[in-house]
C-alpha cells in the first residue's frame, strides 16, 4: 500500500472513527449567507450554520494573547489553535478564512466563536485553524 493510500485511509476512516475520543469538544462551522440584493449583486444575510448533519469533534487551545489600554478601556486579543478532522460524515470538510467556528460550551462556560485567520491541512488527517476569539 502506498504512503498516499495510508494517509487517505487514516484521514477518511480511522480518524473519524476515533475522533470523539481524541477531540473532547464539539463545534460547527458558521458561514456568511449571501442573498441577492435585487440589483445584480449580493448582500450578507448573516451567519448560517453549515449543514454537516452533526457536530464536528475538535479541540482548541490558546496560542497567544495581548492586552492594551486605550483611554479607560481594556482591549484584549486572544489567538487559538482549533484542531479537527479533515474528514467527517463521509466527506472532506471545507473550511475557509471567511468562516467562523462555534465551539459548544464546556461545562458552565459560554459557547466560543472563533474567526478563522489561517487554515492548514496537516498531512490530510486534521485541520489546524489559527483563529481569533470573538466573544
Amino acid at each position: 500500500m502506498s504512503l498516499a493510500k495510508v494517509f487517505d485511509k487514516l484521514g477518511e476512516q480511522i480518524v473519524p472513527a476515533i475522533a470523539s475520543k481524541v477531540f473532547p469538544d464539539l463545534m460547527y462551522v458558521m458561514r456568511d449567507e449571501l442573498t441577492s440584493d435585487g440589483a445584480g449583486g449580493q448582500i450578507n444575510a448573516g451567519q448560517d450554520e453549515v449543514d454537516n448533519g452533526d457536530l464536528i469533534p475538535c479541540t482548541y487551545e490558546p496560542i497567544s494573547g495581548s492586552k492594551s489600554i486605550v483611554g479607560d478601556k481594556i482591549t484584549s486579543k486572544m489567538s487559538y489553535a482549533v484542531t479537527f478532522p479533515t474528514n467527517q460524515f463521509g466527506y472532506l470538510l471545507e473550511v475557509t478564512t471567511n468562516d467562523r467556528l462555534k465551539v459548544i460550551a464546556r461545562g458552565n462556560q459560554l459557547d466560543k466563536i472563533f474567526k478563522v485567520s489561517t487554515i492548514g491541512n496537516e498531512s490530510g488527517v486534521v485541520y489546524e485553524a489559527i483563529c481569533e476569539l470573538e466573544n
